[in-house]
């Protein structure tokens, strides 16, 4: 079995969706890229349709980092005349 780290040594994806499905049509099955993940095809099938979220482990096999970026909102106001 091939390690899924070797298979992305190189990309910058931001998502890490289209990591793993970029990962399952490296290897060619769902059920191959969860084993090269250590993870179970149902948290596989969870994670790439988005009814789950990776955990940190995950992002680190994929070599990616969850980052949370906060933004303040404007606020609009509403002009009379």
């Amino acid at each position: 079995m091939r390690d899924a780290c070797a298979i992305l040594p190189d990309m910058i994806i931001a998502d890490p969706v289209k990591a793993l499905r970029r990962l399952v049509k490296t290897l060619g099955t769902q059920r191959a890229a969860a084993a090269g993940l250590g993870i179970s095809v149902n948290y596989m099938s969870d994670l790439i349709n988005g009814r789950r979220d990776c955990s940190d482990r995950i992002l680190a096999k994929l070599k990616l980092r969850r980052v949370v970026v906060a933004t303040r909102r404007r606020v609009r106001r509403h002009v009379t005349h």
